[in-house]
């Protein structure tokens, strides 16, 4: 039993294998063609219509100040690096500024693109800059070289002299507002620098005495860590009351108290530990005696670490500025340029311009992924089956048959005089149809043949199933119920005369079933839907019980065409009395959600789909991809009509 939701969930699990996606794309070609069409010819247009551009480059490499340079301490790395991010941010935000432009429009290179000022008033030449600053932004690029304090400044423009001073206009331009900058600062940082010089020896001055006095407190909790040792080592062996013992406690507790006295003496004596003390003095108020002993020692021996820590770090700061200072360097080195030009602005001569082959090729790809995209989109908004292979991993059922699609097949309405010929192709579908209900299951007499939408070509495969089964056995009695009672189209498809009881009068005036019958040309029996006014729902399931077993003691196969499931209910109440449901699928159409509901209803009704008619599927690919009939027809076999 299939539920919708298993349905749903074998189609998302499903995987695409090569094959697959070859068929998908195949199918769907069309819309690859002719988007990579429509990306050549956009392409060939726009390069034909583009003009030539050439580029100007040049590289600079932005320096760090020096106070940025010296930073020797390794845990200082990351800051470093920070900083080196944060100085080519910078320098590139300062390429990026409107002003900077600006200023290069108002050099005199460029006045020959601007129009005379006599000639304008001074508004309409103010525009025009601001224009031509616009311009030069946008056709700039500032490149930034990865691990490297390297910027590269592109610039792209159809006159190579004009892309050449645009690069050269925006070096000058920077390294004036650089130099600006710098003036009267050397005086100022030199200051700063003996500034930070004193402060550095204060801290390490601080730094000294806090060592030189921890230097006692660090051997006293020496001495009590050692004799906390050995009483542990007493009392393994001996009883507490032990001489040695005793007097060894009695040397802790003296150890102890001394140490109390020289921290409160560093406490006193230097305000920084103070502070560090008082700070942690919220830590001991649940703690043992011991345990604050304990306490204390681990965070005496903890300070005076990180202050030798601090205190190496300052000194080796203080060297390396002492040795500067006696170098005599530091104002060369607080003067220094934001910027080195590395390379000059140098003009590529050869156009940036593609040829006709790189066109191509470039626009071709492009348009071979916006078309691939545009397949997947389209794929996913139609809904609709392509291949034989999904519908049947979809439905989980077996298809029965292929039906190609044909002109002859799609007119639902027949002359009764003019016999209509159908291919021979789909002639071997519907007997291929008439084998796969044979092998479906044993002794299969009654067979339902629906459909999950209307148009889906339901009544034309009935009447052709009775057609392939009384040409397969002339000694086989076939009939053929039109008991789709809404919509009825067997009698049209078949030519039969209107007036004609059919099952309509049987039910609703007892007419007896004999004189509803009807003879087709084939050979087949026909009982047509009758005179129905078009909005009666069907009767009970007992007359339709009578009906099917009345008709069973006099024919070996009955067909019963029914109306769709989603449409109407009248399906599920002749779907209970029969041997075989066969539900037709119009491939490339109907939405695969139809499929799913029907399956759903039919399977909530306590009824299964036995199989699937795979109706209206392109020529092609019926005879290529899914049956080996296209062989026999070749060979000479398809004179059979």
């Amino acid at each position: 039993m299939i539920r919708e939701a298993e349905i749903e969930d074998t189609s998302q699990a499903r995987l695409w294998s090569m094959v697959d996606c070859f068929y998908f794309l195949i199918e769907r070609m069309w819309v690859i063609l002719l988007a990579v069409i429509g990306s050549l010819a956009f392409g060939l247009y726009k390069g034909r219509m583009t003009p030539d551009s050439y580029k100007s480059i040049a590289t600079i490499e932005v320096h760090q100040p020096i106070r940025d340079a010296i930073v020797i301490d390794p845990r200082d790395s990351y800051r470093y690096y920070q900083q080196q991010g944060t100085m080519l941010m910078s320098m590139k935000a300062k390429l990026s500024q409107a002003s900077l432009y600006s200023a290069v429009v108002g050099q005199s290179h460029f006045s020959k693109l601007l129009p005379e000022p006599s000639r304008v008033s001074d508004e309409e030449l103010e525009r025009a800059k601001l224009a031509l600053a616009r311009q030069f932004y946008a056709s700039t690029e500032i490149i930034d070289h990865d691990n490297t304090q390297l910027l590269s400044i592109v610039n792209v423009n159809s006159d190579p002299e004009t892309a050449q001073l645009v690069v050269s206009s925006i070096l000058k331009e920077l390294r004036k507002s650089a130099s600006s900058k710098r003036e009267g600062t050397s005086a100022n940082r030199i200051e700063q620098l003996n500034r930070e010089i004193e402060e550095i020896r204060s801290r390490l001055s601080s730094a000294e005495e806090s060592l030189s006095i921890y230097k006692q407190a660090l051997d006293i909790c020496k001495e009590i860590r050692g004799s906390e040792g050995l009483i542990l080592e007493m009392q393994k062996v001996y009883l507490d009351k032990w001489p040695p013992l005793v007097q060894e406690r009695k040397h802790l507790e003296l150890l102890n108290e001394t140490f109390e006295s020289e921290l409160d003496r560093i406490i006193r004596s230097v305000a920084s530990e103070k502070d560090f003390w008082e700070s942690r003095e919220a830590l001991t108020e649940k703690l043992t005696t011991e345990e604050i002993v304990s306490f204390k020692i681990s965070n005496t021996e903890a300070r005076h670490s990180m202050i030798n820590r601090d205190f190496t770090s300052d000194s080796k700061l203080y060297e390396s500025l002492m040795e500067k200072v006696k170098m005599g360097d530091v104002a060369i080195g607080f003067d220094q340029q934001e910027f080195t030009i590395l390379q000059p602005a140098t003009l590529n001569p050869d156009s940036l311009r593609m040829t006709t082959l790189q066109t191509i090729f470039d626009s071709g790809w492009k348009g071979l992924l916006v078309g691939i995209s545009l397949a997947f989109l389209i794929s996913r908004l139609d809904g609709s089956m392509k291949r034989v292979e999904d519908l049947e991993r979809f439905s989980n059922a077996q298809v029965f048959s292929v039906i190609p699609k044909s002109e002859a097949l799609n007119k639902e309405k027949k002359s009764s005089k003019t016999k209509t010929e159908i291919s021979e192709t789909a002639s071997e579908a519907f007997r291929t149809l008439v084998a796969s209900l044979n092998l479906s299951k044993s002794n299969v007499q009654t067979v339902l043949v629906t459909s999950s939408l209307p148009g889906e070509g339901k009544s034309t495969t009935s009447c052709n199933l009775a057609r392939a089964e009384a040409e397969a056995d002339e000694s086989k009695k076939v009939i053929l119920i039109d008991l789709d009672i809404r919509r009825p189209r067997i009698g049209e498809y078949l030519g039969l005369p209107k007036d004609h009881l059919g099952v309509y009068e049987c039910f609703t005036k007892n007419i007896p079933i004999s004189d509803a019958i009807q003879k087709s040309e084939v050979g087949f029996d026909v009982i047509a839907a009758g005179n129905t006014p078009g909005r009666n729902v069907l009767p009970n399931s007992g007359l339709i019980v009578k009906l099917i077993t009345l008709l069973a003691e006099r024919y070996d196969r009955i067909i019963i065409d029914t109306a769709p499931v989603l449409a109407v209910s009248d399906t599920l109440i002749i779907a209970k009395h029969v041997d075989v449901i066969c539900l037709v699928f119009r491939m490339w159409k109907t939405p695969t959600k139809a499929l799913r509901r029907a399956i759903s209803r039919l399977e909530n009704n306590g009824t299964a789909v036995t199989g699937i008619v795979a109706n209206s599927m392109p020529e092609k690919k019926a005879l290529g991809q899914y049956n080996y009939y296209q062989s026999y027809s070749n060979a000479g076999y398809s004179q059979y009509h």
